[in-house]
C-alpha cells in the first residue's frame, strides 16, 4: 500500500503555511485598518497586533498538519477522530484562556489559538497512525490469505 499523496499533500500544505505566514507579516500595516473604524490610532494599535499576529504565524505549521491528518481521516472513512480532534481544540482553548485570564496575561491570551493548533495536531497525528494501523490490518489480511492458498 503506497501513501505517496500523503508525503505531496503534507509538503504542499508546509509551502502554503510558509507562505501564508511571510504574506500575513507583510500586510499586517494594511489590514489593521480593515478591523477598525473611526479615530483610531493604528500605530497605537500595532504593537498588539503584532504580538497577536507573531505568536500565531510560527504556529501555522502545526495547523496546516491539522488539516491533513483530519483531511485524510476523513476520506478513509474515520469521522469520529477527527470530530474528537476538534474538541481537543476546544479544550486546550479553554484550559489557556482560563489560565491568561487568571494571570492576566494578553500574551498568553494570545497564545490560545496556537495551544489548540498544537494539541489538535499532536491528537489527530497520533489518531492518524492508529487509523494507518486499522487500514493496514483490515486491507492486507485478504490478500495474505489468498496468498497462502
Amino acid at each position: 500500500m503506497r501513501f505517496g499523496g500523503f508525503q505531496r499533500h503534507h509538503m504542499a500544505e508546509l509551502r502554503s503555511a510558509l507562505a501564508a505566514a511571510v504574506l500575513v507579516c507583510i500586510l499586517l500595516k494594511p489590514a489593521l485598518g480593515l478591523f477598525f473604524t473611526g479615530n483610531v490610532d493604528m500605530n497605537s494599535m500595532l504593537p498588539w497586533a503584532k504580538t497577536y499576529i507573531y505568536m500565531s504565524v510560527i504556529f501555522y505549521i502545526p495547523l496546516s498538519s491539522i488539516f491533513v491528518f483530519r483531511n485524510t481521516m476523513q476520506g478513509c472513512g474515520y469521522g469520529f477522530l477527527p470530530m474528537m480532534g476538534g474538541v481537543s481544540e476546544l479544550v486546550a482553548r479553554l484550559v489557556v484562556a482560563m489560565i491568561s485570564m487568571a494571570v492576566g496575561s494578553y500574551a498568553l491570551a494570545c497564545f490560545c489559538d496556537p495551544a489548540a493548533w498544537v494539541t489538535a495536531a499532536v491528537f489527530t497525528g497520533v489518531s492518524y497512525l492508529f487509523v494507518m494501523k486499522d487500514i493496514r490490518r483490515k486491507y492486507e489480511k485478504p490478500e495474505t490469505a489468498a496468498a497462502e492458498k
